[in-house]
């Protein structure tokens, strides 16, 4: 029982711990293109930028901002959708993640529930019914038996009452044949 519980524990987990991965994966380029966003929106840095003549048009801020900005708000854009996406796939997977939490304390539950004789494994039951049989077996043996030990007790009370009757009979002839032989001799007195 405490195996099955912790291989679904450790798939429930497995399973939340790969969606976590999954997301994470996703908000690394998400997080690195907003910084890039970041960076071009703040403007160039000037102390990392070589000297460039006044003169161009290039080298304007004014210009590149204009330049940059178009760029970046298309960027912003696709980064919000990006983001709305990612919220959105995170919410569904923690919904995913809540619902099979729940769904694993039921069947944690429903396995508490189940009583002994469903959570034995097949060879126990197998050598349960084998002992079954062997027990019903030995039941109709020994009511064989107790039956067999019966009748000669029966038997036995039957010979020795057949035994005295037949005494007590043959005591009765005898004495019924001795008494009349004594009847017929004459005394001698």
């Amino acid at each position: 029982m405490v195996v099955i519980i912790r291989e679904t524990r450790n798939s429930v987990l497995g399973a939340a711990l790969f969606l976590l991965a999954s997301i994470l994966f996703q908000f690394i380029p998400f997080l690195l293109s907003i910084q890039v966003v970041y960076a071009e929106l703040s403007g160039p840095d000037t102390a990392n930028e070589p000297l460039q003549s006044q003169n161009t048009i290039e080298a304007t801020p004014a210009n590149q901002n204009a330049q940059v900005k178009p760029q970046a708000n298309i960027q912003c854009s696709e980064l919000k959708q990006n983001l709305d996406k990612a919220s959105k796939e995170l919410q569904r997977l923690k919904q995913n993640l809540s619902d099979m939490e729940q769904e694993n304390t039921r069947l944690k539950k429903e396995l508490e529930k189940r009583p002994v004789e469903e959570m034995q494994t097949p060879a126990l039951n197998k050598t349960l019914d084998t002992m079954k049989k062997e027990l019903e077996g030995l039941q109709t043996q020994l009511t064989s038996i107790q039956n067999k030990n019966e009748n000669p007790r029966d038997n036995n009370g039957i010979r020795w009452f057949m035994a005295g009757g037949g005494i007590f009979l043959i005591g009765m002839l005898t004495g019924f044949v001795f008494g009349r032989m004594k009847r017929k001799r004459p005394s001698l007195i």
